[in-house]
């Protein structure tokens, strides 16, 4: 399957999944519970997209560590609130944690796209950039080390 057709199934399937989480959205909730509702929806499609995006570029496969993290991001971040605010759960452990729900998701989602873009594009520190290069020309990692002590174990 060609680039354009991939990009063109995962936009659908983006889209059908955004229309089922509308359409389950209860229609009888406070003003609250609502907004928190669409802040963890656009966030979800948010980590979905650059996930799908990633998807595309490289290939990803299940045990990719932004496949792990992107699972338990939405997971415990996103599609956890959104199942409690659909079922009425509103309280865990005797509080109501709502009034905080916007916030903590979006610093979330901030936190996963900061990972997202360190991982994705490579972004480093220039100086440990520097670091391992004069390490790697001047330090020879097997240098000083005792061969037979290493030997004597096997």
């Amino acid at each position: 399957m060609n680039k354009g057709k991939t990009i063109v199934w995962v936009q659908i399937i983006l889209n059908l999944m955004l229309i089922a989480v509308m359409v389950i959205f209860p229609s009888n909730l406070e003003v609250l519970y609502k907004e928190n509702y669409f802040v963890d929806v656009i966030c979800f499609s948010v980590v979905i997209a650059l996930y799908s995006y990633y998807i595309l570029k490289v290939r990803a496969d299940i045990l990719d560590p932004i496949t792990i993290i992107t699972v338990i991001y939405s997971m415990l971040y996103f599609l956890t609130p959104i199942y409690d605010i659909v079922t009425g759960n509103h309280y865990w452990f005797g509080y109501n944690l709502f009034p905080y729900g916007i916030k903590s998701s979006v610093i979330a989602l901030a936190g996963y796209v900061s990972f997202y873009l360190f991982y994705v594009f490579g972004i480093t520190n220039k100086r440990s950039d520097e670091i391992e290069e004069k390490a790697g020309s001047t330090f020879d990692r097997t240098e000083g080390t005792d061969s037979t002590f290493s030997t004597s174990l096997f």
